[in-house]
């Protein structure tokens, strides 16, 4: 069963940039896509820094699923909405399905948000057979 949301990336001269993703986008799911987003091998501008509308690009590629959408409210079935304005999260949840009524849930910094998921990011890292580098109490546990 989809769990349905979308994205919505805003660059700081107030482009924005709607993303559609059906499956798998409850918080630990959108951790994920949001990481697969960031760690995708495109999207560094040429003053080196991640924008919104190339982090939006990377998201599509990264993200099979991943489409283009001209809104949040265009999706009547989506169960949860991911604003990014920078590198601020604002994440919403439907508070009962089939009502338009939205709780927000997490408002803050979009590092924080995906390394509250670090398990599932990290079995991706694995499944993509990259290096990881170990969190200090696994450090600890090797030597």
């Amino acid at each position: 069963m989809g769990t349905r949301a979308t994205y919505k990336m805003k660059s700081e001269d107030g482009l924005e940039v709607v993303i559609y993703q059906h499956w798998d986008n409850y918080p630990t799911g959108a951790s994920r896509s949001f990481y697969k987003a960031l760690n995708f091998n495109l999207g560094v501008n040429r003053y080196g820094q991640n924008v919104p509308y190339i982090l939006a690009e990377n998201f599509i590629r990264a993200n099979e699923d991943a489409r283009l959408t001209q809104s949040h409210e265009i999706h009547g079935d989506t169960e949860y909405r991911y604003d990014l304005e920078k590198n601020h999260l604002k994440a919403w949840r439907l508070s009962d399905y089939g009502s338009n009524d939205w709780e927000l849930f997490y408002n803050g910094d979009l590092d924080e948000f995906i390394s509250k998921n670090d398990k599932l990011v990290r079995e991706y890292d694995k499944e993509m057979h990259q290096v990881i580098d170990p969190t200090p109490s696994e450090q600890y546990a090797q030597n």
